[in-house]
Parts: structure tokens; sequence; C-alpha cells
């Protein structure tokens, strides 16, 4: 019998990034709790395996994210590993014609639910002799385009959060960093980028590696922006 090698927590696990991630750590015998607001299908490769543990809901939700705490608590007791991942991507529209409500929800999904998530399960990762938390991010974080004045913006916050997060760190064990996946083939990029071949990128699962060092005891450091793809 295989030893069980991390716990795993990833937000947005029922498509794209999140999916491959949470298929991956699975692979290599992990235990994996998967946030996400949609319900895993049957024709979603995770549905049914073992070691993985659906967690349905909003992660703006404070009262679901406390509750999907104490399931991982009354399980395991700890947290080896927390990747940020959900987001969504808004509209693609200039500042004066964006709806005030959807600029809300991207700000609350990119950005408030993360100091949600960092909030309610530190207490779980401190606990990890080797506890790793990753952040996605993205250029859009400092690249300044027209129409993208809400994704950008909760990335930019997201980034300066995480950079506080690590100065408020004092666990040595604990090591925090950033990872940006480059053009990936996923729904948010094909609604980002309609005109776009998708053929031209590569499909989530192809851009794991580096993910998997910053999950890993060989990643020694924090701080670092690393990029998923070498192009």
């Amino acid at each position: 019998m295989k030893k069980i090698s991390r716990i795993i927590l990833i937000s947005g696990v029922s498509r794209g990034i999140g999916n491959a991630l949470a298929l991956r750590f699975l692979s290599e015998n992990s235990i994996v709790f998967g946030i996400s607001r949609k319900k895993i299908l049957k024709k979603n490769q995770l549905y049914n395996q073992k070691n993985f543990y659906h967690l349905k809901g909003n992660i703006c939700d404070l009262n679901f994210l406390k509750k999907s705490r104490d399931i991982i608590k009354r399980k395991y007791s700890k947290l080896d590993v927390v990747i940020l991942n959900a987001a969504i991507l808004g509209e693609m529209k200039i500042i004066k014609e964006s709806n005030l409500k959807t600029w809300k929800k991207v700000i609350e999904t990119n950005l408030i639910s993360n100091f949600f998530i960092i909030s309610i399960f530190y207490d779980l990762i401190n606990k990890s002799t080797s506890g790793r938390i990753i952040s996605l991010t993205s250029t859009a974080a400092w690249k300044i385009r027209k129409f993208w004045s809400s994704y950008s913006s909760s990335k930019a916050g997201l980034e300066v959060f995480i950079k506080i997060l690590i100065k408020e760190n004092y666990n040595k064990n604990l090591k925090i960093n950033f990872i940006d996946p480059g053009r990936v083939r996923t729904d948010m990029r094909a609604k980002a980028a309609p005109k776009e071949n998708p053929r031209k990128n590569l499909p989530p699962e192809k851009i794991l590696d580096k993910f998997m060092f910053l999950a890993s005891n060989k990643c020694k450091f924090s701080g670092k922006i690393f990029k998923a793809q070498n192009k």
C-alpha cells in the first residue's frame, strides 16, 4: 500500500488548470480537497476518484469555507499545499461601460476570496512540516491594457496581498510563491482572446511540472514568480 504523500487544497477544480492539477496530485498519491461551485459530473475524470474530496460551494462564502476547513481538520488535521487557482475574467469592456455588479464580482472572486481562504485555512497549513502556498498570477497584474480593468486590478491586488503575507510569515517551513501559467488552452483564455487559435496553446496538463516543484519539499524559498512555460 502506497503511503499518502501530501494533503492538497485547490480552488477551481471543475475544469482547466485546477482540474489538471487535482488529477496530477492524485496520480502521485496525494489527498486532494477540491473546491468548485459546479458539480463534478461523470464525464469529469475527477468523478469517483479515490482520495478526492469535492467541496462544492462558493469561495466567496465564508460559512462554506469554514465548513470546508472543519471537514479537513476532522479528517487530517493539517494541509500541506494550498493552491489559489480559482478566478473569473469578467467583462472585456472599457471602464465607463463596465457593469458595476460584474466588476465587483471579479474583485470578490479573484482577490477577496483568497484573503478568506488564507485566513480560514492558515492554521491548517501552518501545521505542516513543509507547507506550501501557490498563488496563480498573470501578466495582467502589471501589464496595462484596455478592457482588462477588473481582472488586472484583481490580479495586481492579489499579488500585493500575497507579497505582504510572505513578509508576515515567520514559519520557516512554510514557503509561498507565485506561478504564471501563461497562455493555456482553457475556457477563460478562449473568452479573453476569441480570435486566437487555441491549438497554439498547451493544454493544462502539459504545464504542471513547475507547479509540482513549488508544491514539493525541493522548494526552499518564498517570493518567487515562476513561469509555468518556458516560452
